[in-house]
């Protein structure tokens, strides 16, 4: 990907990728071109970075942390995630100021604001404080600093041990820096993922591996060579029935989305992810060809977005 399009995945600027680049915090790519391109490293990096950063850290500090881990890494460990508290609203006596006029309103529309900006800066530094915190929490456990809970580090761990080939382990990678990127930016809340894993026994994970295996081997087909209509067909059936399988706690976890539902504004970070991690054509093919069953499934409904469900329907 472009260097516009990691920093607008990750909320910064080119001129932050820049900076990163010059402190030897973020590896530069190499060039396609006269272009450089981008990976899910890169930008599973940059938004480590932007994540420690907005939880406080220097950009010093940082560079320890992560030549540190790139010294000496470590598996992840399950354990307990920190569940925040709820963030506080802002205090009940800070009404809109109303518009002045007299001498003495604007005084009193300016402290009124002074007010607001106050209770702002102080909800943002309680909300730093819990992010502290939980790095502290799992520092002091020994896990790695991410964004995404511990469970789920296991769980990619252990799929990536069942893996095979290269092909298939960047495939489930860059499904986890995807995952790692709706995490960090809030898109999608992980505090009660450990309720979908558990219902992943190694069996299914298992399966889950053969999928991925087989999703890599669809690279570089001819997607109009009518021999590999059956692969497709095939693979779009056995990842159905996975998620069929699981539809339940899939639902559920979908409600714990913001707004209770898959969103446009997730979807547009998402399908965006979709599309630079899987470029091949017969990949995407397959997954438009579960996203239309997803959006036909009368359990889904409730919790896509309609315009969402919409696109699905008709990619």
């Amino acid at each position: 990907m472009r260097v516009k399009e990691m920093a607008d995945l990750a909320g910064t600027t080119t001129r932050a990728v820049r900076h990163y680049h010059a402190l030897g915090l973020l590896p530069v790519p190499a060039t396609r071109g006269m272009q450089r391109d981008y990976g899910f490293e890169h930008l599973a990096r940059l938004l480590r970075i932007r994540w420690l950063s907005e939880s406080g850290l220097s950009l010093e500090r940082i560079a320890q942390i992560l030549d540190d881990e790139a010294a000496h890494p470590t598996r992840p460990t399950r354990s307990a995630e920190p569940t925040p508290p709820a963030r506080p609203t802002r205090s009940a006596d800070s009404p809109a100021a109303p518009l002045p006029s007299r001498p003495e309103d604007t005084t009193l529309a300016d402290l009124r604001a002074t007010r607001t900006e106050i209770d702002r800066r102080i909800d943002e530094l309680l909300h730093q404080r819990r992010r502290i915190d939980q790095l502290i929490a799992k520092a002091s456990s020994g896990e790695r600093l991410s964004p995404l809970p511990s469970s789920l580090e296991t769980f990619y761990s252990d799929l990536e041990q069942r893996l095979t080939s290269p092909g298939a382990v960047r495939i489930l990678r860059n499904k986890q820096h995807a995952m790692t990127l709706l995490a960090g930016t809030g898109l999608f809340p992980t505090t009660t993922i450990d309720l979908a894993l558990d219902d992943f026994d190694t069996a299914e994970r298992d399966v889950m591996a053969d999928l991925f295996e087989r999703f890599n081997a669809l690279k570089g087909l001819d997607l109009r060579d009518p021999r590999t209509d059956d692969l497709r067909r095939g693979l779009t059936a056995d990842l159905w029935g996975l998620l069929e399988r699981h539809k339940q706690v899939s639902h559920d976890l979908l409600r714990t989305l913001p707004g209770g539902r898959f969103s446009a504004r997730l979807w547009s970070t998402y399908g965006l992810l979709l599309r630079v991690a899987y470029p091949d054509p017969l990949q995407q093919a397959v997954v438009r060809d579960l996203l239309a069953l997803m959006a036909a499934d009368p359990t889904l409904i409730d919790v896509l977005d309609p315009t969402v469900r919409q696109e699905w329907l008709h990619a």
